[in-house]
């Protein structure tokens, strides 16, 4: 991303519209969205995720790390294939943290998951 630690940094996301599978449609109505939002980082320190949050939202460790290769950037397939899962058991680890985190999308579960402490 191109950020350093003790700087405001912009977090680009594109959002694509999906259909009801959430495939990404490819016809012409595809028009992304970009969203630019200001993270701070905090200078000097390493993050250290905030193991209470993680404790009282009841996101297990495997979940977390779904969670964090979802924030950088990967599908379920690579997810299961890294993870040597099924991309169905990838699908109900993402949909169980989502739930707990209180997002609809994997963009907002990023960002609720930084906003909480528990993602860098």
């Amino acid at each position: 991303m191109g950020c350093r630690r003790g700087q405001l940094c912009r977090l680009r996301l594109r959002l694509f519209p999906q259909d009801r599978r959430g495939n990404q449609r490819d016809d012409e109505s595809n028009r992304q969205r970009i969203v630019v939002k200001g993270v701070p980082v905090r200078a000097g320190e390493p993050f250290v995720p905030n193991e209470r949050k993680r404790e009282e939202l009841s996101i297990t460790r495997r979940e977390l790390e779904v969670l964090e290769l979802i924030a950088q950037g990967m599908s379920n397939r690579e997810i299961a294939g890294k993870l040597y899962v099924s991309e169905n058991t990838v699908k109900t680890q993402s949909s169980r943290v989502f739930d707990k985190l209180g997002a609809k999308r994997r963009t907002q579960a990023v960002q609720l998951g930084k906003e909480f402490g528990v993602l860098p």
